[in-house]
This record gives structure tokens, sequence and C-alpha cells, in this order.
């Protein structure tokens, strides 16, 4: 069975070395502005808004929410949201960076859930595998007229459908008012 990206991202990140000609080079402001960056971006995981609407982002939820999806016992990462909300609420941006990382690792060390829908669906590595394992109910040959009324429907979704999509960005410009005009 092939990896999962998750899992290549990790060993990548597991078993990466600095370049070691790269270490006398780096400079003090360099590494205070990345940290900044890192810290701004870590905060940004426990709280943020989207720019326009201003709508409370929770990164961290989702991530651990998305991973439990995925087929694995996510509840000791979300026994440690709490905490991690109460430390973005004070502010305490060294405790909240030292949990965060503990959060992450707890996270991708969960144990996967056997009996989960997510490991219970077929993966298939060729068509031929696929082609093999689906079977299509025979529905027989369609009469002329359940064809022609087939190709109508079609063709008149179509129609409503593509203009409306198309031009929906304009202002004032919606299905309903198209629909009058399109229809005779």
């Amino acid at each position: 069975m092939s990896k999962k990206a998750w899992e290549y991202g990790r060993e990548i990140v597991e078993k990466e070395r600095p370049f070691p000609e790269r270490a006398g080079r780096v400079l003090w402001d360099d590494v205070i502005r990345d940290g900044r960056r890192d810290l701004d971006n870590m905060k940004y995981l426990w709280g943020g808004n989207v720019t326009e609407s201003l709508m409370p982002l929770f990164f961290i939820a989702v991530y651990v929410q998305e991973y439990g999806n995925l087929g694995y016992d996510v509840r000791k990462a979300e026994a440690m949201i709490e905490e991690g909300r109460e430390l973005a609420r004070t502010k305490n941006d060294i405790a909240l960076y030292r949990h965060t990382c503990r959060l992450f690792k707890t996270l991708f060390d969960s144990p996967k859930k056997e009996d989960h829908v997510h490991w219970k669906y077929t993966e298939y590595n060729s068509f031929e595998q696929y082609d093999a394992s689906v079977k299509f109910r025979n529905t027989g040959l369609m009469s002329l007229t359940e064809r022609n009324c087939m190709i109508r429907f079609t063709q008149a979704g179509l129609l409503r459908y593509v203009p409306a999509q198309s031009v929906q960005p304009l202002k004032g410009i919606t299905p309903k008012r198209l629909r009058k005009f399109m229809v005779r």
C-alpha cells in the first residue's frame, strides 16, 4: 500500500537536517523576524478573522476534526484544545507555542480506529480493478420518446445554468431573472 501525503510530509520533517554551510550566514535579525512570523502563524491557528467579513476562524479545531474524519482517535488532542484557547486568550505566547507543538504531536500520534468507515473504502490501483468490481445495472434500450425527452431536459438545464454562471458576478443578474428571458 502506498504512503499517504501526510506520511510523506511527516517523514520529511522528521528526517530533515539543516544545511551546515548556511549556519554561519544566518543573521540574528532574520532569526527574530522568522520567529515573529512563526509566532503570528501559530496564534492565527488559535483564532483569526477573515479579512473582509471579520468572521472568526479557529483552525486548530478544524485540523483536529479533519484528522478524526480520517479515522484516527483524536480524543486526547480534543481534550487539549480548551487549555490552548485559555493560553491564547491570556496571550501567553511561549506557553501557547509549546502547547501547540504538544497538541500536534498528540494529534499525529493518534491511534488508528480500525472500525472507522474511512479505512473500509476500497483503494483501486488501476482502472481494470475498478472496472472488475463495479457492476452497472442494465436498463435496456431507451425508447425514442424517452431519449428525446432526456435530451430536451438536458439542453434546457444547460441553457439556464451556463449563462447564469458566466454572468453571475455582474450585479443584479441571477438565474431567476435570466429564466424569464430564456423560457419561451
